[in-house]
């Protein structure tokens, strides 16, 4: 133990466990992250055996303060434990599975505490572990309690124990305490000959105390338990997750218990099995026309913890219930499709039954949905209390008297109830309840667990968790009686404890019952109460017996089906037999013949999609009905008896009610059966309900593919799988294009799904997952896509579903993440970010290794924002594939099965093959995700017929800007005054369109009828209907959040720049418009706007994923889109009702130019004309429209030629407004290698982390003291004050003034004791610092530096070890503005002193401001005004002179440089692993020290997912001759120009491929764009696989599986256009060119898709588009043909241009094409001999 052993001789006897567990820590302290990651892991989450200091030492690390609390809490739950320790009693301690003695320490410690001083005989330590025990002895002598106590250790484990190991001390006035500390989860042991044994050592009397974590399938601490069959029961306690102290959870029992006999092991073992015959299980339909006409009514909500009530059902059986570990997985689907919801939607079987039965409903006529709509027969009044179950033909004769305890109790039931009014009491008072399960236990008020005589629980309040209200009765009087009633009342009284809402009456006059006159008085009770009484006064005949049976009987057909099930999967009922005889005793409502057809339908359809055709075996049914029900049409064919047949032995006997409640009767049951089950409804809720998980299924395929790469439907499949869609989510049918995704998702394998907008994607993978037997964690980008999501699948009455994100309370986010960990969910949706929090991860391992809970899918809703987002600004999402093969545990990968990783799907509207293919790519990244040719499914998309896209051209009027003196020269100071001009003319033109909307549907309605809206008037167009709601809505969709161009205001200090929603605000008085930005609540605007209350939403394109409202009729994007994908998935909000809808973007195509200084030179080096046009020097800071150039050119002495030739020139240098706001997006995301190079460089060399200010290491210690992780310390240096915030600075607890420490709770959101206590804390701990102003507050701590590198951190470690980096979200200089402005000028000056330039001058020319500088060139801009000096912008170019200026500027990092840099270091498998933590705004880095070469090898298999083998295999080549030293140097700084090279252009040619839709849109009308658009996703030619008379012709397959880039390739394409008879040569070229348009993003170096771009373009003609035109020009010549110049050889080269030139010629007739042609071959050849001459000359130079 070494220094160990020493510092705990060092404590003398001020000894305690906190003192011993820093000891502990401190050992730790000099080993690196890596040896100490290597420890946690052999601790094995806490099970593994501790042989050694070190796992000693890390286990009492990890967990002590965890261990340490729950047992104070055991110590501390009862009073029995300090009586038997201040008495003077002689005690002895067993420590059983101690390790190293922690609870006895924990004991001795509490003892200490109390100030007890008993008299301890012995203390004995059994652990398998020497060393642990070695350990505990020594620690433990050092007790003054313990000097000269024996300390007896025994290393055994339990199942090697003998009675010499653990006999006491003799004498029975002994009294021994046991404590059983997190070893009773521990499955190694049997508890029955355990408890054999304890018995025979454990004479006299035994405290027991246990305490563990709670784990939702371990029941082993109630079994041990049930073994002892103990005295007394003093605390049951559990909580999960998010339910006790900060995320522990904790299962505690503390039972005294004197042995009386000793059993032998079996009869142990038969008293634990009687324990698991009794089970609460869960399961309910409820019919449309019930749920329609509750819905909207009084009794809604009144229903719903009713409804809850009746899905919860007791069953008592003669045989256990505990379902085996293995489940059968199509039995474990049947069960979770019943359970899905409590209640949920009965099946269409049991609607079209009912509804021919009894004529409350009629089918609705819908082509797409299966509903069944109330006819009004019944009234929600009705439903209601049909709701309210009692049973009218109830005699006290048949109550069960055997569960009362005293003859007080039977008088009550039998005698004074019986006689009164109130006789239904007998029914609904639940007789010997456990405290427990009423009242919050632990509770020093009680000294121990009991039973109330009768409890009564009114479930309108209850909400499946906490028993809300309700009253007790107590008959006998006992003492300890009075303590309840007052402990209750006094609850009550002083409202400290509402949860405990419950009234008690004591009854010590049997006959006086005056009490129960008054509960049906009461507010709280009478309704309730009412009804059970009106109910149980009418008699089950008429109308209201077919009322109850449409309530009743769906749920109780739900009981029959779960129950079934169980004994299908118990082995009751064998599968393998050819006939199972089953009788069911009805006592009220028919269920059976109903439930029974049902279930053969879910197995023999589930079976058939398994490729099994297999069926249940043959029933021989018996019901056994009752004289009221005996004639109901749901029996069927199946007659049902009156009396029970006893002399037939049944396999399974089945007595049901749904009237009566558990332990009420004692109705016979006179059939023989081998098992039986009775089944009556809950008196309340006592466990949740769990899903059942298991391995999963993989099922038959459902299409086929075609050569042609098309899709075709099995029949037979699809309509098993129909099924499962009609009775679900009740769908009458597949929409196009899903069933393909199904059919890949259903056999386990990964999917990246295409479906459009409104297509149903959400359905394939809800479908998907209810069809196999585990949970599905579904990623969204967005809260309220996550909360859509969530509403869509409660609405279909799937409540097994959760979200977790921002806008929940901590406790809510716990509580759900509990849910996930227990089973109790099978969706639960989430943002990716969560993967990297540690604690989430470790959740996810317990499901699986404690709780035996498993995974079916990981879905990624949205996932084009893996390749989208991923690389902008949510790195979470480029990890998502690693972490859910890493932390999602399926059960085939538990049973070692093949194909147990678990199944990814990912599923999009919009992304197109290139965006799938990159999605494709990121998801494999260092993960074991598999991968195939048929991943990616994209099914021929369907085009949306009543979707109408209409680009909007915007003329800007600049005329009111040109300036007079100098025509052609715009009047701006800057671009923002010219960014003005253009919203003011959209602005203008969103009003237009406003005003044309009604219009422009009209005329759509009258061509496309199939799609028209019914009814459509449009002078109502925005008017509210009858009810008071909007019919029609309409979104605005703006690039930015603030501003101009944004949704809501830019407010400044002086002005204030309003945005389109104030703007509309004013101008459309008429109307509701809200607003909604990313990161904005799903509440308020976004839910008024869902539910008809607004009718037109203003906002940024977050809105534009996934809400799924069908009345929208328009949207308007003020900006065209970053990209076509952008495009249509914000035009898919419009007419998802399946009617007609208009998208319109408002496009401005003017072009102007700002003649900066750098421009200017930039132009004169470039231009042939040379210093010819220095006139230019003239109009130098002047914006000159792109239209008015050639003219301003003339005007200074050019020709026409030279006019063009100076454009030519300046044509890079032209902006446009709309372009300029999408390439602000881009240019954030893609900042330079440059910048790129400095981050890496920072990460592996010197990483400049954020110093820890002074106030982060008090807020640390606030939620240390406190025990509230989330508090955060708010500093305000202007008042010197802090605020203290919780629950993600929603929630206050006040607030302080620093001078005098003055506090305030004005605005606390927290009980004013709680506030006052930690404001109280935190005046403590500043009161220690001599400084705790809000200056000092604000400064580092003093002390700390700049982190090591990577580099140095992987010094530390062994080849192919690992170690730790921490990363903060920052660098110092992002941190520190001021600093960093000093730094600039300071750089600046020394520059301009240097070369004798001004120096920056702030006095004279105004501060310098960098807040909005986001490029180089815009700072040098920015030092030139600030210097008066334009040197600093001629010389712009001059890497080598700004060179230290350029550093400085780029070496800020900011989050998005880091997640950047991060990624980048994974993909070279430098970065094994990221955690995040959000308080402290860190990454832990896992780094991995890699063996030579291997660094090389996992970039090379990066390279592979772009590139063929030999291609990557060149790659390497390039890498490795890469100018860096190290090998980890060469493959970062390669890796970031590929990054630029392939990419950043990607997202460039997306900018360029919505701007050539928008000039589609605008030459060639609707019909041509939403042609061009379909045929960018659906050409046929980017189809894998397809053919033309048998051979391939997938461009997709030539480019990216082959990788061609060949003359040939041109060939073949250009061919195909003449031999593809599937379509028109003009059909065909439309499909080529959206083959090739999508293909570019992935290769834009690729020659051959340039030459048939240009192609394509000269074949459907420029026109006068001069930006088409510009577009062929430099496809055929730049990025074509000069692109072959090192591939070919120059005689080639001119050989295939003369060629390719001739069909240009053919195919092409506009009036430029032969002047081009003649000059585009000079130029190639001056590129090609050009090339030639600068290698002879500088060879020529060197000889």
């Amino acid at each position: 133990m070494g220094n160990f052993r020493n510092e705990i001789l060092d404590l003398g006897y001020d000894i305690t466990f906190d003192l011993v567990r820093d000891c502990a820590v401190r050992q730790l302290s000099v080993y690196s992250l890596n040896k100490l990651d290597s420890l946690y892991n052999d601790l094995e989450r806490g099970k593994g055996i501790l042989d050694g200091d070190d796992h000693l030492n890390m286990y009492l690390k990890c967990f002590g303060k965890m261990h340490k609390a729950k047992l104070f809490a055991a110590f501390e739950s009862t009073g029995i434990i300090d009586c038997l320790l201040k008495e003077p009693w002689e005690i002895e301690i067993y420590d059983w599975g101690c390790g190293q003695g922690t609870a006895t320490i924990c004991l001795l410690d509490y003892i200490n505490e109390k100030g007890f001083s008993p008299k301890i005989l012995r203390v004995n330590l059994i652990d398998p572990s020497e060393k642990a025990l070695e350990r505990a002895r020594f620690v433990l002598s050092k007790y003054e309690l313990l000097y000269d106590v024996e300390i007896k250790i025994t290393a055994k484990k339990f199942d090697d124990l003998t009675v010499d190991d653990i006999e006491d001390i003799d004498g029975n006035e002994v009294r021994k305490i046991h404590l059983f500390s997190n070893i009773l989860d521990v499955t190694t042991f049997d508890l029955a000959d355990f408890t054999h044994l304890f018995q025979k050592s454990q004479i006299g009397y035994n405290l027991i105390i246990c305490v563990g974590p709670y784990y939702s399938n371990n029941q082993r601490m109630n079994d041990f338990i049930e073994a002892i069959n103990p005295d007394a029961k003093y605390v049951t306690f559990e909580r999960g997750r998010g339910q006790w102290l900060k995320e522990w959870t904790i299962s505690l029992r503390v039972v005294g218990y004197k042995v009386k006999n000793i059993e032998l092991p079996e009869d142990i073992r038969k008293r634990i099995t009687e324990s698991q015959k009794r089970k609460q299980l869960f399961a309910g339909y409820i019919l449309d026309w019930v749920d329609g006409t509750l819905k909207g009514s009084e009794y809604e909500e009144l229903s719903k913890p009713l409804m809850r009530m009746l899905a919860a059902f007791d069953v008592t059986s003669d045989v256990p219930m505990e379902l085996p570990e293995d489940i059968d997985p199509v039995l474990a689907v049947m069960n979770n499709i019943i359970t899905r919801g409590l209640p949920t939607r009965a099946s269409e079987y049991i609607e079209k039954i009912f509804c021919n039965s009894f004529k409350f409903s009629e089918s609705n006529k819908s082509d797409y949905v299966i509903e069944y709509k109330g006819k009004g027969k019944a009234t929600a009044l009705e439903v209601f209390e049909a709701l309210h179950v009692i049973d009218p033909r109830f005699s006290t004769s048949d109550y069960n008297k055997d569960i009362l305890e005293s003859s007080f109790e039977k008088s009550f039931i039998t005698g004074i109830l019986n006689k009164t009014d109130s006789t239904y009491l007998t029914q609904v008072l639940e007789p010997q309840r456990w405290l427990s399960s009423i009242i919050r236990l632990p509770d020093n008020n009680f000294g121990k667990d009991q039973r109330v005589d009768f409890a009564l629980q009114i479930p309108y309040l209850d909400d499946g968790i906490n028993s809300l209200a309700g009253f007790i009765v107590e008959i006998d009087g006992k003492p300890y009686h009075s303590d309840i009633i007052t402990h209750i009342k006094d609850t009550i009284r002083n409202g400290a404890a509402q949860k405990n809402n419950w009234d008690t009456y004591r009854l010590t006059e049997s006959n006086n019952i005056s009490f129960v006159q008054n509960w049906e008085q009461e507010n709280r009770y009478s309704c309730y109460l009412q009804t059970l009484r009106k109910n149980y006064e009418r008699r089950l005949e008429g109308e209201w017996k077919d009322i109850i049976q449409s309530v009743l009987s769906p749920f109780a057909i739900a009981r029959m089906e779960v129950l079934l099930i169980q004994a299908m999967i118990t082995g009751r009922l064998n599968m393998d037999s050819p006939r199972w005889d089953i009788v069911v005793i009805e006592r009220d409502v028919p269920c059976a013949a109903l439930a029974i057809e049902e279930l053969k339908k879910m197995y023999e359809n589930l079976s058939s999609l398994k490729g099994e055709k297999k069926e249940l075996p043959e029933i021989n049914l018996t019901i056994i009905s009752n004289k009221e029900f005996a004639d109901s049409p749901l029996h069927g064919a199946n007659r049902p008896l009156l009396k029970e047949r006893k002399n037939h032995v049944y396999d399974l006997c089945i007595d049901i009610s749904m009237l009566l409640r558990d332990k009420i009767d004692c109705y016979p049951i006179e059939s023989k059966s081998k098992t039986y089950y009775v089944v009556r409804s809950a008196h309340y809720q006592k466990v949740q309900k769990t899903i059942l998980t298991s391995e999963n299924i993989e099922y038959l395929p459902l299409v086929s593919k075609t050569k042609k790469g098309e899709y075709v439907e099995i029949s037979a499949a699809k309509e098993k799988l129909k099924y499962f869609l009609n009775n679900i989510f009740r769908k009458k049918d597949f929409r196009p294009g899903q069933l393909p995704i199904l059919s890949r998702i259903l056999s386990n394998k990964t999917t990246i799904g295409l479906l459009p907008t409104g297509g149903g994607k959400s359905l394939t993978y809800q479908l998907a997952s209810m069809l196999q037997p585990g949970v599905t964690i579904v990623v969204d980008p967005l809260i309220s896509l996550m909360v859509d999501q969530y509403n869509g699948l409660m609405g279909n009455r799937i409540d097994a579903c959760a979200c977790v994100n921002s806008t929940l309370t901590r406790e809510e986010r716990s509580k759900n993440l509990g849910k996930l960990q227990n089973g109790e969910l099978q969706f639960i949706l989430l943002s990716p970010e969560r993967f990297m929090m540690e604690e989430f991860r470790n959740s996810l391992c317990t499901m699986s290794d404690k709780n035996h809970v498993y995974f079916a899918y990981g879905v990624i809703d949205e996932v084009h924002c893996v390749s989208e987002w991923g690389h902008d600004f949510r790195p979470a999402y480029l990890q998502l594939g690693k972490n859910m093969t890493d932390f999602m545990t399926t059960k085939a990968s538990v049973m070692n099965l093949n194909g147990g990783n678990i199944p990814i799907v990912g599923l999009t509207a919009t992304a197109s093959f290139d965006v799938l293919a990159d999605v494709e790519r990121e998801l494999t990244l260092g993960g074991r995700l598999s991968v195939d040719s048929d991943t990616i499914v994209r099914p021929e998309m369907e085009q949306r017929k009543e979707l109408t896209y209409k680009i909007v051209p915007v003329r800007t009027d600049f005329s009111a800007m040109m300036n007079d003196e100098e025509p052609y020269v715009l009047r701006a100071y800057s671009e923002r005054e010219i960014k003005e001009a253009v919203i003011t003319a959209k602005k203008a033109k969103i009003l237009e369109i406003l005003d044309e909307v009604p219009k422009d549907l009209c005329e759509i309605n009258l061509t496309n009828r199939d799609t028209a809206i019914k009814d459509f008037y449009p002078d109502l167009f925005y008017e509210k209907g009858d009810d008071e709601l909007y019919q029609n809505a309409g979104i605005v969709f703006c690039p930015h959040a603030k501003g101009t161009f944004g949704v809501k205001d830019s407010v400044f200090s002086l002005s204030i720049r309003p945005g389109i929603a104030s703007f509309l605000h004013e101008n459309c008085m008429d109307m509701e418009i809200g607003t909604f930005v990313g990161g904005d609540s799903p509440d308020g605007d976004m839910q008024a706007f869902k539910e008809n209350r607004q009718n037109l939403m203003v906002a940024t394109k977050a809105f534009g994923m996934g809400i799924d409202k069908p009345n929208v009729r328009y949207t308007i994007n003020v900006n065209h889109p970053s990209s076509i994908e952008d495009y249509v998935q914000a035009a898919g909000r419009g007419g998802r009702d399946r009617k007609n809808a208009i998208s319109y973007v408002l496009f401005d195509s003017t072009e102007y130019i700002e003649l900066s200084i750098n421009n200017i030179i930039d132009i004169l080096t470039k231009c042939e004309l040379g210093q010819q046009i220095n006139w230019l020097w003239n109009y130098r800071d002047k914006f000159v429209l792109a239209e008015d150039f050639i003219e301003l050119c003339k005007q200074n002495g050019c020709s026409e030629r030279e006019a063009k030739a100076v454009k030519d020139s300046a044509q890079p240098y032209f902006e446009n407004v709309d372009r300029n706001i999408e390439l602000f997006f881009h240019n954030n995301s893609f900042r330079g290698t440059y910048k790129e190079k400095l981050m890496l460089y920072e990460m592996t060399y010197n990483i400049m982390n954020v110093q820890t200010r002074n106030i982060m290491a008090v807020q640390e210690r606030l939620r240390e003291e406190v025990g509230d992780e989330e508090i955060t310390l708010k500093l305000n240096n202007d008042r010197n004050s802090i605020v203290v915030l919780s629950e993600g600075g929603n929630k206050q607890y006040g607030y302080l003034l620093l001078e005098g420490l003055r506090d305030t709770y004005r605005y606390s959101d927290y009980p004013i004791e709680k506030s006052t206590f930690v404001l109280s804390v935190l005046k403590d701990i500043l009161s220690e610092y001599p400084d705790f102003s809000a200056n000092w507050l604000n400064k580092p701590q003093t002390g700390l530096k700049t982190d090591e590198g990577i580099y140095k951190a992987m010094d530390k470690i062994d080849k192919d070890g690992y170690t730790y980096v921490t990363v903060t979200w920052t660098n110092q200089i992002d941190t520190d503005p001021e600093e960093y402005k000093k730094k600039i000028i300071k750089t600046a000056n020394e520059i301009a002193d240097r070369y004798g330039w001004n120096r920056i001058d702030e006095v004279r020319y105004g501060n310098m401001r960098l807040e909005n500088i986001n490029d180089f060139i815009s700072l040098l801009n920015e030092i030139s005004k600030k210097s008066n000096d334009s040197n600093w912008l001629i010389y712009h170019a001059n890497e080598e002179l700004y060179k230290p200026l350029k550093r400085l500027f780029w070496s800020k990092r900011d989050k998005d440089d880091t997640d950047k840099a991060i990624y980048r270091l994974s993909c070279i498998g430098l970065v094994e692993d990221v955690t995040i933590d959000y308080l402290s705004q860190t990454y832990s880095l896992k780094i991995k020290k890699r063996n030579e070469g291997e660094y090389y090898h996992h970039l090379q298999r990066f390279f592979e997912k772009y590139y063929s083998p030999e291609r990557a295999a060149q790659k390497m080549v390039e890498v490795r001759n890469y100018r860096s030293k190290t090998e980890i140097d060469k493959c970062i700084g390669y890796l970031t120009g590929f990054v630029y090279d392939t990419l950043a252009k990607k997202r460039r040619r997306a900018i360029d491929d919505m701007r050539y839709a928008c000039y589609e849109g605008i030459g060639n009308g609707v019909e041509s764009l939403k042609e061009f658009i379909l045929l960018y996703f659906n050409s046929k030619y980017n189809r894998k696989g397809y053919e033309i008379n048998g051979e391939n012709y997938s461009l997709s397959d030539d480019v990216n599986t082959d990788k061609r880039n060949d003359v040939e390739l041109v060939e073949k394409y250009i061919e195909a256009i003449r031999i593809d008879d599937s379509g028109s040569e003009v059909d065909n070229v439309k499909h080529l060119y959206g083959a090739v348009l999508i293909n570019l993003r992935d290769h834009t170096d690729n020659f051959s898709l340039h030459l048939l771009r240009a192609y394509c373009l000269a074949f459907l003609g420029t026109g006068e588009n001069e930006v088409l035109l510009n577009d062929f020009k430099t496809s055929l010549l730049n990025e074509g043909f000069k692109q072959m110049i090192n591939i070919y050889e120059t005689e080639m080269i001119f050989a295939f241009f003369d060629k390719y030139i001739r069909i240009i010629k053919e195919i092409c007739h506009d009036e430029w094409i032969n002047d081009y042609l003649k000059e585009v071959r000079s130029k190639l050849s001056l590129a090609i001999y050009g090339s030639w001459f600068i290698d002879f000359a500088e060879e020529y130079t060197k000889q």
